[in-house]
């Protein structure tokens, strides 16, 4: 009886760690074709040239290097159970992995604050908005990771057992410092981002319906906001002028020119008759 009971939680385990598996390496794969597909698009595309988009293609690289030398080796480890690529690979992995992703939070906070200040300072943001900067900005969002990411792998205890590949430390400082760094603090600066930019954008809507709503209308036609015309006064408004390129006045204007050698032509006829009469 116990005997079969084992069998049939070993075969659901070895059902449940197939299963997943082939989840894990299913979003593998989906991670690695979308993001090639977005930095391709940037790079390829002369229009996505922009600096707007610097941060957008580093982020796109960020995911790729997670989707290629942390994703892999994180499904072996989970399927496994155990460690079995040796101390050396795991400080590298754990480096990369921390690292990536820290870097793609931060990311996501500049991007944030990129379109923060696109918004709410449009003209003079676009100015300084440049490749120099753009790039300075990605750069700085890669060494703040690596500053975040470094002290945690540093100090770290090496596991006693060689199948494990774990972040092991006593210090509380590094991993107040470490959490907060990489996930609290760019959480929260995210979130408070894009409630002023919602806030921004519902400011900027409602002065235009006001703005719209303020200014008087003739003929369907908005008039200039500062003028003192009165729209019900049909004395004051010009009649629409056509422009030459309306089929209508170019019927017009061929018409008037047939017309007028016949009125010439009957003014000198009736002109020769009143003598007679």
């Amino acid at each position: 009886m116990d005997l079969a009971n084992c069998t049939t939680v070993h075969h659901k385990s070895t059902s449940s760690k197939v299963l997943l598996s082939l989840t894990l390496s299913l979003l593998a794969v989906l991670t690695t074709a979308i993001n090639s597909l977005v930095i391709a698009a940037i790079v390829v595309t002369r229009k996505l040239h922009h600096p707007a988009n610097y941060l957008i293609c580093s982020l796109a690289v960020t995911d790729l290097l997670v989707a290629i030398l942390v994703m892999p080796f994180s499904i072996v480890y989970i399927i496994k159970e155990t460690w079995i690529m040796g101390q050396a690979v795991c400080a590298i992995w754990l480096g990369v992995d921390i690292t990536c992703c820290t870097c793609s939070i931060l990311h996501l906070a500049a991007i944030a604050l990129d379109r923060y200040r696109a918004i709410t300072d449009a003209v003079e943001y676009s100015r300084k908005r440049t490749s120099l900067r753009a790039t300075l900005t990605v750069a700085v969002v890669w060494v703040l990771s690596i500053l975040i990411s470094l002290p945690p792998l540093v100090w770290r205890h090496q596991g006693n057992h060689g199948d494990e590949c774990l972040i092991k430390h006593d210090h509380i400082a590094f991993t107040l410092y470490s959490t907060f760094g990489a996930f609290y603090i760019p959480l929260a600066l995210i979130l408070v981002l894009y409630y002023k930019i919602y806030r921004a954008a519902k400011t900027l809507y409602h002065r235009r319906g006001t703005s719209r709503l303020s200014r008087p209308e003739a003929n369907g036609s908005v008039l200039p906001k500062g003028s003192d015309r009165d729209p019900r006064s049909p004395d004051l408004l010009s009649l629409p002028e056509k422009s030459y390129s309306d089929p209508s006045t170019e019927g017009d204007r061929v018409r008037i020119a047939l017309r007028s050698p016949l009125r010439v032509a009957a003014a000198g006829v009736l002109q020769k008759a009143a003598p007679l009469g």
